[in-house]
Order: structure tokens, then sequence, then C-alpha cells
């Protein structure tokens, strides 16, 4: 189940959250970026994921900044969930619920430059 969140609010009701730090170079002048992986077991043994970016020191993320969360990638069953940064947008962020031991793929991308992490449930 996928759900769009453009609020920060939600992110207080999961239990387990960790954060990595990137960026895209000279590109964005060396901005950072944070990658946020929320996780909170639900009663039927499926796992709310909230993922999020937010800039680290700036304001607002990069307008065009894009979040794509691919559902078992590399399989025929992948699915995929598409987010993109507006002018004042000070996060970015997807929810979706699935079963433990599931892979999931994050893509950050902002031009042609692409950041991927890939997790499993």
């Amino acid at each position: 189940m996928w759900g769009y969140v453009r609020n920060n609010e939600n992110s207080h009701k999961f239990s387990i959250s960790r954060t990595k730090f990137f960026d895209f170079g000279l590109l964005l002048q060396n901005q950072t970026l944070a990658l946020i992986v929320n996780l909170q077991q639900e009663e039927n043994g499926e796992q709310s994921v909230l993922v999020q970016i937010l800039p680290h020191q700036a304001e607002y993320l990069p307008p065009g900044l894009n979040l794509k969360i691919t559902l078992n990638p590399n399989t025929a069953d992948s699915i995929s969930q598409e987010v993109s940064a507006r002018q004042i947008d000070n996060l970015i962020q997807l929810e979706f619920t699935e079963e433990s031991n599931q892979e999931f793929k994050v893509e950050v991308s902002y031009q042609d430059t692409v950041f991927t992490q890939e997790f499993i449930l």
C-alpha cells in the first residue's frame, strides 16, 4: 500500500528510524541531504515504512530532486512510486506497507545523478 506524505508529523508514529547523509557534490554545491528510513511493525506482521529526504543544512530541497521507491527490485513483480521536490519543499517522502523480508530500493536523483540504497525489511 502506497501513500504520499507531505508533512513531518507522520514520522512520530514509527518506532525505528535510521539516517544516512549524502550529497551530489558540485552539482548541488556540496549540499548534504539526509535519507531517513522509519519502520513500524504492524499488528498483522507487515512493516510500515516511511522514507524521507530532507536538506541537512539548507532550508529547502532543490526543485526537481526526485525520490523513487521500488518494491521487489530486480523481479518481475517490481513496482515503484516517485515524488519530486517542488520550489519550497523542505522534505519529500513516500510511505508504504510491505511484508517482512521483502526488498526495496531507494533512488534519489537530481538531473543525471542518482544515489541508490537497497534495503530488506
